[in-house]
């Protein structure tokens, strides 16, 4: 073969080889996400195994999966505020999670996620919802605090042992008489009365050496089932204020119901437990809203240490930079002064006792003591033993608080009136 031609097949074999490269060079996929770029896909991602998980107070963690990679996008919202908040991700995967933070306890939410491919082709999930844990607090409708306590018998009980179960806590103590007058009431109820599904019953023992209560309650021939409080730190949780108090656990671990004083009937407590086995009460008191509560304060009568409810009403603002207050009262002892004081059960503290307001009551019992304060601190404050759990707000006779020492004697008990709940009060001063 002459040079020449020789020339001209190599040249020509060139061209092929180049030609065979191109091609392949075109055929290889040039993948971003599991698609060809510039194929024209138009599928979106299928968005399958959507879940929300370690709901808190504060936070919920939703997660999903996508048939590819895809990125994360969830939008949501109170229920009756739309979805206005927004949180996402733009790294491309198929397992998403994300966490949704600062939500409000105790509130529904409604979401929805969705995700969008490489490509731009976006699935969107139909409307869901969740709710967030209620508050663990004292009020009704907080859930109840858990604790550990011994039994009579040495064994640990602890509140998180019965989940699903209504569960009665009864705060007590021997020298208490009106505690030791219902103590009949709570051993003939869970024996003979009609409880349609009997709950659990603890009652729990304050601050009595284990010993002595055992041997007083054999004496009395009492078998009811009896925890040790010895240091008094479950009462505080429950913001006990005086003895004997019952709460009422329904089965969701939410205060249902409590009762000040002791039980004057075994019927009282049957309908108490029936009504949490058929409809949990919906208790709107305190009416607490972002703004306002509604408190109905109770005293106590001399005579033989009960409750007495329906001794008063305080309402009050619960955010705002100044404290706004009218309480209206009766039955209290006539042309005497009385203080309203946000107290902290436990002291000494800063706070121990801080004065709201004073007025006069008139020649009939009766007060009208109103006003607006700058208290220069939230309520419970960070500093105070009660803090977060909430804040007492009592109306005390003036010559038992102490200004300088921000103390109060508990001189006149009978004459002091109570609030039914405890409040939280955010001073928005305060940065």
């Amino acid at each position: 073969m002459k040079i020449g031609q020789l020339y001209v097949v190599l040249v020509f074999a060139m061209v092929i080889l180049l030609q065979s490269w191109g091609v392949a060079c075109q055929s290889a996929p040039n993948t971003t996400n599991g698609t060809v770029a510039g194929t024209g896909d138009d599928t979106p991602p299928v968005i399958e195994a959507l879940n929300v998980c370690d709901i808190t107070e504060s936070s919920a963690t939703i997660s999903w999966r996508t048939d590819e990679e895809a990125t994360s996008h969830v939008q949501y919202g109170k229920i009756e505020q739309g979805l206005a908040r927004e949180s996402k991700s733009q790294k491309l995967t198929t397992d998403h999670v994300i966490t949704l933070k600062g939500l409000n306890a105790g509130t529904s939410y409604n979401f929805r996620v969705s995700s969008k491919d490489a490509n731009g082709n976006e699935s969107v999930s139909g409307l869901d919802k969740f709710m967030t844990l209620r508050s663990v607090g004292c009020a009704i409708g907080n859930r109840a605090p858990d604790f550990t306590l011994k039994d009579i018998n040495g064994k640990d009980v602890s509140l998180s042992d019965f989940p699903g179960k209504v569960v009665i806590i009864n705060f007590w103590y021997t020298t208490c008489p009106p505690c030791v007058a219902e103590l009949s009431y709570l051993e003939k109820a869970f024996s003979n009365c009609p409880i349609e599904e009997k709950p659990v019953l603890l009652t729990v023992n304050n601050r009595e050496k284990a010993r002595d209560v055992r041997m007083w309650m054999a004496t009395n021939q009492y078998t009811l089932p009896t925890l040790f409080d010895q240091k008094g730190e479950v009462a505080k949780k429950y913001c006990v204020p005086f003895f004997p108090m019952t709460f009422f656990i329904a089965t969701d671990g939410t205060i249902q119901d409590i009762k000040l004083g002791s039980f004057a009937s075994c019927k009282e407590i049957e309908d108490t437990v029936n009504d949490l086995n058929t409809t949990p009460k919906t208790i709107q008191v305190p009416v607490v809203t972002s703004e306002l509560a509604q408190i109905p304060m109770f005293r106590r009568d001399p005579k033989n240490g009960t409750f007495v409810p329906d001794a008063g009403m305080l309402e009050c603002n619960l955010t705002g930079s100044t404290f706004d207050y009218a309480l209206n009262a009766h039955g209290l002892k006539s042309n005497t002064d009385y203080s309203l004081t946000y107290y902290a059960p436990v002291g000494p503290k800063k706070h121990t006792a801080t004065l709201i307001g004073s007025a006069i009551a008139d020649t009939q019992g009766d007060i009208l003591l109103a006003g607006s304060i700058d208290l220069e601190m939230n309520l419970p404050d960070e500093k105070d033993i009660n803090y977060p759990t909430g804040a007492m707000i009592l109306l005390v006779l003036s010559e038992d608080y102490n200004h300088k020492s921000k103390k109060i004697t508990f001189s006149h008990l009978s004459e002091y009136l109570f609030p039914t709940y405890w409040i939280t009060y955010t001073d928005t001063d305060i940065p």
